[in-house]
C-alpha cells in the first residue's frame, strides 16, 4: 500500500499529459485528485482538517466566486466574454480540486507513516524531482528519446518560448523558467532532510549535484534558491559544518572564473547542440552584460497598468500577454492584474495569503522545519514576480502538500471534531 500512495503522489505532482487533442483536459493531477476524492467517498473515508486547515478550506473557493459572480457577468455586459474566458474557470476549479486531492494524499501518508509523515512526504518529493531530473538528462543525451516524449506527451514549450528543440522540461507541460523554479525546489528539499538526518551525505551532494545541472538545462531562474538552500543547510549547524560551508563558498567564489572557464570549454567541445546552447546561456550571467541585470530591468520596465478603468479594476479574462499588442511584464502579480484587476487580484490570491498567514503563525518546536516552510513560502511569493508560479501546474501540487502536512504535523493541536467528520466531497 505504501508503494501505491507513493503512486498517487508521483501522478499529484508530475501526471504526464498525452499529446492528444483532449489530453490537457484529462490532466493525470485533475484526474489523481478526484479519484481520491471518489475514493474517499466511496469508502466512507475521513480525512483530517484541523483548525490550521480548516481556514483555507474556507477562503480556496473565492477565487471560483469571483470570476463567477463578478469577472463573467462583467464582461458579458460590456461584450467582451469571449471562449478563452472560461478557462479562468478551470484554473479556479483546479486550485480547488487539487486542494482536497492533495489533503486526501497527506491523510494517507499520515495513516501509514505516522509520526514521520511529513519527513517522509518531503523525501518522496524529492525522489520524484529527482526522477524528473533523470528523465531531463535523458531527453537532453538521448534523440530517440526526446523524440518520443515530444511525439507523446503534451508540451507547449514552443508557443511560450518558440525553442522546441532547446528545451528539455522531463514531464513538466514545457522547459524554462517554471521547470527550473520546480527543480529548484529540491535545493530546498535537500538540507531540510539531510539535517533532519533522512539522507546521508553521500546523497546530499549526489542530489544536489544532479538537481543542479537539471536545473541548468532548461532555465535558470532556479538557481535563484541556492541562496536559500544554503541558508537552511547553516541552520543550527555546528561550528564545523558552517566553517566548512562558508571556506568551500569562499573557494568556489576565488576559482568562479576558473569555473565559468570549464564550463566554456565544454560547450565548446561538445557536439550536443541542445547541451550547447543551455550551458552558453548559463555563462551569460558571468558576461559584463549578464542576463541577470536584464531580467530585473524587464521586469521593473513592463510592469504596467491597465489604462481601460473597467479592466484596472475587475479585469479581462480573455486577457493574454501572448495575443495582446502591449507590453506586459511576465511576472504574475501583472499578469493576474490584467485578468481579474484590483480587486479580483486580492480574491484571487486569498488561499496563498492564508497559507502564508497560518504557516508563519504556527508555532513549532522544530525550528528547522519552521524554517524550511517559510523560505518556501516566500520562494513561492518571490518567483511570482518571475512568472506565475503559486499556482502553476506541478507547483501548486509541491506547495500544498508540504504545507498541509506540516499543518498537520503538530500532535497537540486539538482538531475541529466538525471536520474531522467532514467527508471528502464537502
Amino acid at each position: 500500500m505504501k508503494n501505491l500512495v507513493f503512486i498517487f503522489l508521483f501522478f499529484l505532482v508530475l501526471g504526464p499529459v498525452l499529446d492528444t487533442p483532449l489530453g490537457i483536459l484529462f490532466d493525470p493531477i485533475l484526474i489523481i485528485s478526484l479519484f481520491m476524492i471518489l475514493y474517499f467517498k466511496i469508502n466512507d473515508k475521513k480525512y483530517f482538517i484541523n483548525n490550521n486547515l480548516e481556514l483555507i478550506h474556507k477562503v480556496i473557493y473565492l477565487p471560483l466566486i469571483y470570476v463567477l459572480l463578478i469577472s463573467i457577468p462583467i464582461s458579458t455586459i460590456y461584450n467582451d466574454l469571449s471562449f478563452e474566458s472560461f478557462f479562468s474557470i478551470s484554473r479556479c476549479l483546479k486550485i480547488i480540486i487539487t486542494f482536497y486531492g492533495s489533503i486526501a494524499i497527506v491523510t494517507l501518508y499520515k495513516e501509514k507513516f505516522s509520526e514521520n509523515f511529513f519527513d517522509i512526504m518531503c523525501k518522496h518529493l524529492l525522489y520524484i524531482i529527482l526522477i524528473n531530473a533523470l528523465i531531463m538528462f535523458l531527453q537532453l543525451f538521448i534523440p530517440e528519446f526526446r523524440e518520443f516524449t515530444s511525439s507523446y506527451l503534451f508540451n507547449n514549450v514552443s508557443d511560450i518560448h518558440f525553442q522546441t528543440l532547446k528545451r528539455v522540461g522531463g514531464l513538466y507541460l514545457s522547459g524554462g523558467a517554471l521547470a527550473s523554479v520546480f527543480q529548484g525546489l529540491g535545493l530546498i528539499l535537500i538540507p531540510y532532510l539531510s539535517k533532519s538526518n533522512r539522507i546521508n551525505l553521500f546523497e546530499t551532494i549526489l542530489y544536489f549535484i544532479i538537481i543542479l545541472f537539471s536545473i541548468v538545462i532548461t532555465g535558470r531562474s532556479g538557481l535563484f534558491l541556492l541562496p536559500i538552500s544554503i541558508i537552511l543547510f547553516l541552520k543550527n549547524s555546528a561550528f564545523g559544518v558552517k566553517i566548512t560551508v562558508l571556506s568551500s563558498l569562499s573557494i568556489i567564489i576565488f576559482y568562479v572564473d576558473e569555473f565559468f572557464y570549464f564550463i566554456e570549454s565544454i560547450a565548446f567541445d561538445t557536439e550536443n547542440e541542445l547541451l550547447r546552447w543551455n550551458l552558453y546561456r548559463f555563462l551569460r550571467f558571468s558576461n559584463e552584460n549578464s542576463d541577470l541585470a536584464d531580467t530585473f530591468n524587464t521586469i521593473s520596465n513592463k510592469f504596467s497598468f491597465p489604462d481601460d478603468l473597467k479592466i484596472l479594476f475587475f479585469g479581462n479574462l480573455g486577457f493574454s500577454n501572448l495575443k495582446e499588442n502591449i507590453m506586459v511584464s511576465d511576472m504574475g502579480w501583472n499578469l493576474v492584474l490584467y485578468k481579474y484587476g484590483l480587486l479580483g487580484i486580492i480574491f484571487y490570491y486569498i488561499p496563498f495569503f492564508t497559507v502564508l498567514f497560518i504557516s508563519f503563525k504556527k508555532k513549532n518546536i522544530d525550528k528547522l522545519k519552521s524554517l524550511f516552510i517559510k523560505l518556501l513560502i516566500f520562494s513561492f511569493l518571490l518567483f511570482e514576480f518571475k512568472e506565475q508560479i503559486i499556482y502553476a501546474r506541478n507547483g501548486y501540487s509541491i506547495l500544498l502538500l508540504i504545507i498541509i502536512s506540516y499543518l498537520l504535523t503538530d500532535h497537540k493541536e486539538h482538531f475541529s471534531e466538525k471536520y474531522n467528520q467532514l467527508n471528502i466531497t464537502k
